[in-house]
């Protein structure tokens, strides 16, 4: 049953990754969705994150992300 539900999952996965992209753009492509899950979890708190995003890029952020550990 495992193999049927990751097949699911995948198509799941590639059909939202059409969509956003098709509605907000390249930005919202399956590799930056991952980046931006990780750096939710790296940063859950709003308040830093909206502090930050006004002062760094995106790129920035993804880097702090990638290098924080938790």
């Amino acid at each position: 049953m495992g193999g049927a539900w990751a097949s699911y999952g995948a198509q799941l996965i590639d059909q939202l990754d059409q969509y956003l992209v098709q509605e907000f753009g390249w930005g919202f492509e399956l590799r930056n969705q991952r980046r931006m899950v990780k750096f939710a979890q790296a940063f859950p708190d709003a308040a830093i994150v909206s502090t930050l995003s006004t002062q760094l890029s995106w790129s920035h952020l993804v880097t702090i992300a990638a290098t924080k550990t938790v």
